[in-house]
């Protein structure tokens, strides 16, 4: 969105474009309620205390006695109806304390940023100095650009002749850009921005957040994705920058330094050596059909050999058979004339 920007006179200079993730997000008018009452609850200090009976300065004896008197019964003075005497069920010191998520923070200065440059309440100017500290001075200056309303002065960085000009005026008051908070913003009817206050606050509610640690739930931290992918893409920059953060470690990791040799293999090295001269060189390409034709020519032998020999082997164990069953019946009957002698005997 463009703005004019205006001078300390009142009277526009030129036109700048503002940061639409600041100044044009969904006003949510909820969240914002809900910093400001965290903000307010967290300003209470907490530290109220009355006395409860046990802890006023009186005797404890009886006012006077029990019966004959005509009147009420009563015990000791620090009873709560007396007066000086304790307070029942008085406050306590405690915390008042609210928390936020910082998103949600964030979120509602966005909200209320945009709420204002909706309704023309925010006005951007090139510079606001003074030579010296004078409250007439910034009097005139607020009336050329706000008029008679409220207004609240935002400041790039201290800056003293200004803010003791605005201390002494009782519509307006002077804030750092880095303190914003719900609270000014709404209070003032007009916000006074220079440029230079308008750069501290693109550099701190901006989208483009700085790195950030989120716990895993171990009690460990960890960069996010985004701050990791940059701080890899820095440490190399000619690897394509949709790799993946552990991809791109693997990648530039340096080469692992070899490993020792061992004493052995110069050894070995020079028998190979010696082997490779004693080899006869291998047959040149245009020896290798006639290799392949004498393959072919001894295969048909050696596959006609093969049944020729199988006559002499089948052959040869049937002569050796009668051999085999000759010499068994001479052990049989060996065998038995042995088991009849001693019955002899």
């Amino acid at each position: 969105m463009q703005v004019p920007v205006l001078n300390m006179s009142g009277e526009q200079v030129h036109i700048i474009e503002l940061p639409a993730d600041i100044f044009e997000v969904e006003v949510n008018v909820g969240l914002m309620h809900q910093a400001y009452v965290r903000q307010m609850a967290n300003a209470r200090l907490g530290t109220h205390k009355v006395k409860r009976r046990g802890e006023v300065k009186l005797t404890k004896a009886k006012m006077y006695r029990q019966k004959g008197t005509g009147r009420a019964r009563h015990g000791a003075r620090s009873a709560t109806q007396f007066v000086g005497g304790g307070r029942p069920k008085g406050p306590r010191p405690h915390k008042y304390t609210k928390d936020m998520p910082k998103k949600m923070r964030r979120g509602a200065i966005r909200s209320a940023l945009s709420a204002l440059l909706r309704d023309d309440q925010l006005i951007f100017v090139d510079q606001l100095a003074l030579e010296t500290p004078k409250t007439r001075d910034m009097r005139e200056v607020l009336a050329n650009l706000v008029g008679d309303q409220s207004a609240l002065v935002l400041l790039a960085d201290y800056n003293e002749n200004v803010q003791l000009s605005v201390r002494n005026l009782a519509n307006a008051a002077s804030l750092r850009a880095s303190y914003l908070n719900i609270r000014d913003l709404l209070r003032y009817d007009k916000v006074i921005v220079p440029l230079d206050a308008l750069d501290v606050i693109e550099n701190i509610w901006g989208v483009a957040e700085t790195t950030q640690f989120v716990g895993n739930g171990n009690g460990s931290h960890h960069e996010s994705e985004t701050a990791a992918a940059a701080v890899v893409a820095e440490a190399a920059p000619d690897v394509a920058p949709d790799v993946a953060p552990d991809v791109v470690e693997e990648v530039t990791e340096p080469p692992a330094a070899p490993e020792a040799e061992d004493v052995d293999e110069p050894v070995a090295e020079a028998e190979v050596a010696e082997a490779v001269e004693e080899s006869p060189d291998e047959p040149e390409a245009a020896d290798e059909p006639v290799a392949e034709a004498e393959a072919v020519e001894a295969a048909p032998e050696t596959v006609e050999a093969a049944p020729a020999d199988e006559p002499e082997t089948v052959a040869a164990v049937e002569d050796d058979a009668p051999v085999a069953a000759a010499e068994a019946t001479d052990t049989t009957s060996s065998d038995e004339a042995d088991a009849d002698a001693p019955a002899d005997a």
